[in-house]
């Protein structure tokens, strides 16, 4: 599927999901910014010097860029990439690691609470 028609399928959809090898993620991660979208990036092995540029460019556009390398997230109790099902509930994680926000999202779970969002910020490269 091409990004026009990714982008033609889902335009309401605010977060591009990206997961691809590091070396191509890059172009396309600046191509959801620039379409607007929020990215929440599963790739790793992107240089941190286009993770700098990509994080910049996504903050002077007022989106989110989770990662490159965050394997773990949830938007509005909806998990993303690898991730565990919890309760949605009025927690919110912020986190490196993937395995970390997973962790302390089932020990809440576990617990009786719930996770509205969890953000990761990427591993680094």
């Amino acid at each position: 599927m091409t990004w026009d028609k990714v982008l033609e399928v889902g335009k309401d959809a605010l977060l591009a999901l990206i997961s691809i090898p590091g070396v191509y993620a890059a172009p396309e991660i600046e191509r959801a910014l620039d379409a607007g979208k929020h990215v929440f990036c599963f790739s790793d092995n992107v240089s941190i010097e286009d993770e700098a540029r990509l994080k910049k460019l996504a903050h002077e556009k007022g989106l989110l860029l989770m990662g490159p390398d965050c394997g773990t997230g949830v938007a509005n109790g909806i998990p993303l990439a690898f991730a565990n099902r919890t309760r949605r509930g009025e927690i919110g994680i912020v986190g490196a690691s993937g395995t970390g926000i997973q962790e302390v999202a089932t020990t809440i779970h576990k617990l009786g609470g719930g996770v509205t969002n969890a953000i990761g910020t990427g591993g680094g490269t």
